[in-house]
């Protein structure tokens, strides 16, 4: 079995060679190289390719470590929420009426959260049981 093997394309190969380096106990160094920048060199674009390298660490961060992901996305999702909500109340106690849209907001924004939890927590058991095999 080989432990580079790469599913991901272009740039992002490089990220994914350090994970899977640190996932399977490989030792790395660095190695000074020299590079010679000349016009025109280079057709991929750096907002592309920063954010395509983003979206695949998020990924694997979402694969390892679900409930830090889920359950920080959810947290925030439901004080979101609850804070709206209060929102909501207060004007509606001060004699200003509900504020139907900002209350079904509100509701929403817990529903993810709470739901982004719960995901996270599922997914948590579903890779200790992966480990465990």
């Amino acid at each position: 079995m080989e432990v580079m093997d790469f599913r991901g394309k272009g740039f992002s190969v490089e990220a994914e060679m350090i994970y899977l380096a640190e996932k399977h106990g490989l030792r790395t160094i660095e190695v000074p190289i020299t590079e010679i920048y000349v016009e025109d060199g280079s057709t991929l674009n750096p907002w592309r390719h920063g954010f395509g390298n983003l979206g695949t660490i998020i990924a694997w961060i979402s694969e390892k470590r679900p409930l830090f992901f889920f359950g920080i996305a959810g947290a925030a999702f439901t004080i979101i929420g609850l804070i709206l909500g209060a929102n909501v109340l207060y004007v509606a106690n001060a004699g200003g009426g509900v504020a139907v849209g900002s209350a079904l907001v509100s509701v929403l924004f817990i529903v993810i959260g709470v739901f982004s939890v719960f995901t996270g927590l599922i997914l948590n058991e579903i890779a200790k049981g992966k480990e465990k095999e």
